[in-house]
């Protein structure tokens, strides 16, 4: 007899972002909205994958059962990226040595990223926006 184990429950995370520049907060606000959303729908989805595969429907010839996985990938996806994003915004700017860049911080809060060439570009890469050679 196979026990099965409930899902793992995600908790939309929150971020103390306002004030930025470069972003408004309606924007961030509709962003953080959306994170709440994906959330919502992993849980959602979560369960009704447990409740198919303890019915022993979690079969590749059980269309309904693959369609909630597809959906899964996207809202985990989308809860992802947001949770990448939001973690690497900073109010500190990192400095620079680009050509004609300021390197001196702004008194205005401004979007920036922590270890964004680090952790971000392969994203890029994953979906085919940056080349390999772009992301070294």
């Amino acid at each position: 007899m196979r026990v099965q184990s409930r899902p793992k429950v995600y908790s939309p995370k929150q971020w103390d972002l306002a004030g930025l520049h470069g972003i408004s907060n309606a924007t961030l606000e509709m962003h953080f909205g959306l994170h709440k959303g994906y959330v919502k729908n992993v849980n959602l989805l979560n369960e009704r994958l447990t409740d198919l595969r303890a019915a022993g429907k979690a079969a590749g010839d059980e269309p309904g059962y693959a369609e909630l996985v597809r959906r899964f990938g996207f809202e985990y996806g989308g809860m992802r990226l947001h949770e990448y994003y939001f973690d690497n915004v900073t109010r500190a700017i990192q400095p620079t040595s680009a050509p004609g860049r300021s390197t001196m911080p702004s008194a205005t809060p401004t979007v920036g990223f922590r270890n964004g060439r680090q952790r971000l570009p392969f994203a890029g890469v994953l979906y085919g926006f940056l080349s390999e050679e772009r992301t070294h």
